[in-house]
């Protein structure tokens, strides 16, 4: 189930173990170890490990700790680093330094204790089978407002059933619920089955409450049901915090949610006949009033009856939509930032459409990397094709050359018109970023061996820019959509 995290951005990864000497590549080093919390010891899951190089102010490598609190970096020069553990965006823990020698073929073990932020306390506690009293995995654990009903932060209990929650001093509720297919009844600290009738805890700054536990029982047919989802703007594809989202039974309000700082909501309802509405309530800016779904109007909104348990509603968009072809697309961020860069007005006359499951041709690829990296690439020569005088791209394919990312398909030509493929696509994105992008890891697809674009594709795979198309695969001979290249252009060259 996807996580709706209103306040604290939750990160999870597969566990890692140390480095072997074989993994880390010929004269280079490792760095590992287990990030924990300095009063509960308790491992602290999504803590960003930047790698800093003597007197350098850019990261040269970075990692992120998993559920366990694990990390590893490999892949590393030998000398001496400064390791940064950073809480990246939830800002529950001071940023915390050491530093490590690495030499080659060793992996040196840097473990890290971290003290909450300032006005920042925990809540930790288990979650048990009532009969069994042993601890259960993967139990969604939620911390609401005492006050209303409202979702501030969210982990997983780990192997032992335990967790550890965070939030700014103040009075809360939480709630045990399954989530990744436990087959436990949903319940509110202390024992209560709803919001309304939990026990309230209070966070205290810099300290920890202890002893907030769950002893689960069998899973029963739900009589309520939960609904949520996502507000988006449509012009920036971010979440919007802060928006009233209502639902109605006819013409009733039955009840408001407000969404957090990714646009996240969740209602629990009664099972009836019902719509929502998302608007601008009180202190947050106007981006106007929305209908399930995209409706104007009470009368032409879509009615539902949510299904027993949870229903995820699709997303609400508000304000003016960039392009209206790409609201639903899961590279909707990366098209919204290809355009607001510059690189690509949309395939319509009215720029009001992406096309993002076309194909894009060389041509047009030569259009997209001219307009993105044309500040940054200088011309070494001139160059010219047989084949692209009639191409309204000539100019972009010709810069292309010029810069030395591409040599043309053969015999003097560029071939404008065919496809581009995905090894291709690393190819053109490895010669132009080379020297503007660091490799931090090694990576390797099963499917690639023979593709003479291998190198290439294993580049572009450990600088972060693709995890492949599968699970380990990179699918080398599949073309390349429009939606596809934006949101290679946007993780290769980021939000700066």
């Amino acid at each position: 189930m996807r996580r709706v995290v209103m306040s604290f951005l939750i990160v999870l990864s597969l566990l890692v173990a140390p480095a072997a000497s074989g993994a880390m590549g010929e004269g280079t080093g490792a760095v590992y170890g287990t990030v924990v919390d300095a009063v509960t010891e308790r491992p602290v899951e999504g803590v960003c490990v930047w790698v800093y190089g003597p007197g350098m102010t850019e990261t040269e490598h970075s990692g992120f700790t998993n559920w366990g609190g694990v990390y590893e970096i490999s892949g590393m020069a030998p000398g001496q680093y400064t390791l940064e553990f950073d809480d990246c965006e939830r800002e529950a823990y001071d940023t915390m330094q050491d530093v490590v020698q690495v030499t080659a073929g060793n992996a040196v073990k840097a473990d890290e204790y971290l003290a909450l932020a300032d006005g920042v306390g925990s809540i930790v506690g288990f979650a048990h089978d009532a009969e069994s009293h042993e601890g259960v995995q993967w139990m969604c654990v939620d911390l609401f407002m005492a006050a209303d009903d409202i979702l501030v932060n969210g982990t997983l209990t780990g192997e032992d059933g335990g967790y550890q929650l965070y939030g700014p001093a103040g009075d809360y509720r939480v709630r045990f619920k399954s989530c990744e297919g436990n087959n436990y009844n949903t319940q509110w600290y202390d024992g209560a089955e709803g919001w309304e009738g939990s026990t309230v805890v209070t966070i205290v700054a810099n300290d920890f409450v202890d002893g907030v536990d769950a002893d689960l029982i069998g899973e029963a047919i739900p009589d309520t049901s939960v609904i949520w989802g996502y507000v988006v703007d449509g012009a920036t594809a971010e979440g919007v915090a802060g928006y009233c989202v209502s639902v109605y039974h006819g013409d009733d309000k039955i009840k408001t949610a407000l969404t957090g700082p990714e646009g996240g909501y969740e209602i629990q309802v009664d099972a009836v006949e019902m719509t929502v509405k998302a608007w601008a309530c009180e202190g947050a800016e106007d981006l106007g009033t929305v209908w399930y779904l995209d409706a104007l109007e009470l009368g032409d909104a879509d009615y539902f009856v949510p299904e027993g348990g949870e229903h995820q509603l699709d997303t609400i968009v508000v304000g003016d939509v960039r392009f209206s072809d790409t609201i639903d697309s899961i590279f909707h961020k990366d098209i919204v930032w290809l355009a607001e860069e510059g690189v690509t007005s949309g395939c319509n006359a009215d720029q009001t459409l992406f096309c993002p499951g076309e194909h894009v041709t060389r041509a047009q690829m030569a259009a997209f990397l001219h307009r993105a990296l044309g500040e940054l690439l200088e011309a070494s020569g001139e160059a010219d094709f047989s084949d692209d005088d009639l191409s309204i791209f000539e100019k972009d394919i010709e810069w292309l050359a010029s810069v030395g990312v591409t040599a043309g398909c053969g015999n003097g030509e560029f071939c404008p018109n065919d496809y581009v493929t995905r090894a291709q696509m690393a190819a053109f994105l490895h010669r132009a970023l080379a020297d503007l992008l660091v490799a931090s890891g090694d990576a390797s697809f099963s499917d690639d061996n023979q593709s003479i674009f291998e190198k290439d594709i294993e580049w572009l795979a450990s600088t972060g820019v693709t995890a492949g198309c599968d699970d380990g695969l990179f699918c080398p001979n599949d073309y390349v959509t429009r939606a596809h290249m934006a949101a290679f252009l946007h993780r290769a060259l980021g939000d700066a």
